[in-house]
């Protein structure tokens, strides 16, 4: 690792005169000279010294010095070398982690853990090679062009929305059909005729399971357009749509509920027609004494609405922070603690599609421990 860095942006490139950063002009010195932050990032980090120390990272406080970059506050030399040496990866938990203590990337860059580029992919998306690949697909990075293409992927993302709901209506009404071919046959709750029900059953199967399919299809490209949106925000230091703030737990997914609904329908249908199609299965469920029934019933009903209460929840991964609380904590979070107060304001920072996930300071890269 290099061990002359610059103070302010960690750069190991010099100018041409070989004495100042060749990246922002500022001044070099030596890894074991000490890194100059403010206050309070020193204060942040020797509050979680413990947790620092299990990423191999060491902290020492010193007097602060002047070195020609304005004043700095305060000094904590690092002993960065055995990160590296500990486990592959670390480095980049490491910042991720100190994003979690809500330090700004600028004093992240101070810390001279690597070089500035590095430092800032781990920052902002955690995966450099994931994030190269898709400006390399994109053909550009150049900022006007990645305003423009923001504002692209925004329209075709309502776009895409508003033709989700669209052909969710177009299978919704041949339901309808069904339903109304279905009522058209029972009279005084018997079933006229049970070879005639088989019409709307298959009807409902057909169209339900039909609608399903394409409902999961236009999430995807509903998401694969949010996904374009949230990496060309980042990279144009914007990230409105990555921040999500509001009051007690994030609620449920609108879309996922219609799909679980429609795949609901596919299997009703289909049991439906079952029963029409072999007439001895309904009389095998007419001897079913009734109160067994309607436990069953229940007991299904029960079953099918904890499945879509529990599976239908919004998906988020990233960063929260909750009202009252001194940083931010992963989510979802792996703590067994007390449960989360329900009514506080909250504030989630999403992940980019292909960042890296922040594991516990104390669990090595490949999971051993």
């Amino acid at each position: 690792m290099t061990q002359l860095r610059c103070l302010v942006c960690g750069s190991s490139q010099l100018d041409p005169e070989g004495y100042k950063c060749g990246r922002c002009g500022k001044a070099m010195s030596l890894r074991d000279e000490g890194c100059y932050v403010n206050e309070e990032t020193k204060k942040k980090l020797l509050d979680h010294a413990d947790e620092l120390s299990k990423f191999g990272l060491a902290l020492e406080e010193r007097e602060p010095l002047k070195k020609g970059i304005g004043e700095i506050l305060s000094g904590v030399s690092l002993a960065l070398q055995i990160v590296e040496s500990m486990h592959p990866g670390s480095l980049r938990d490491l910042v991720r982690f100190l994003r979690t203590l809500a330090i700004p990337e600028e004093e992240i860059l101070r810390l001279r853990l690597d070089e500035p580029e590095q430092i800032l992919a781990y920052c902002r998306g955690g995966n450099t090679n994931f994030r190269d690949r898709y400006f390399e697909a994109l053909g550009t990075q150049e900022t006007c062009k990645l305003e423009a293409a923001l504002k692209l992927a925004h329209e075709i993302r309502k776009f895409e929305i508003e033709l989700y709901w669209k052909r969710a209506t177009y299978f919704w009404a041949f339901q309808l059909v069904a339903f109304t071919t279905a009522g058209l046959l029972i009279k005084d709750g018997q079933v006229n005729s049970s070879g005639w029900m088989l019409l709307p059953a298959s009807i409902g199967v057909v169209t339900a399971f039909a609608g399903y399919l394409t409902a999961c299809g236009s999430k995807f490209w509903q998401e694969n357009w949010e996904a374009h949106v949230d990496l060309l925000e980042d990279q144009t230091q914007r990230r409105l749509t990555q921040v999500i703030v509001g009051c007690g737990a994030p609620q449920f997914s609108v879309s996922r509920v219609n799909q679980a609904v429609l795949l609901l329908l596919t299997v009703a249908w289909g049991l439906v027609a079952i029963v029409a199609a072999v007439p001895a299965a309904g009389e095998l469920i007419t001897r079913i004494p009734p109160m067994y029934r309607g436990v069953t019933v229940l007991v299904v009903l029960l079953l099918i609405c904890s499945w879509m209460r529990f599976s239908r929840v919004t998906r988020l991964n990233g960063r929260e922070f909750r009202f009252g609380d001194a940083n931010w904590v992963e989510i979802p979070s792996h703590d067994s603690g007390m449960p989360k107060r329900k009514d506080d304001p909250f504030i989630i920072w999403r992940d980019l599609l292909g960042e890296q996930r922040l594991r516990k300071p104390d669990v090595p890269e490949d999971g051993s421990m």
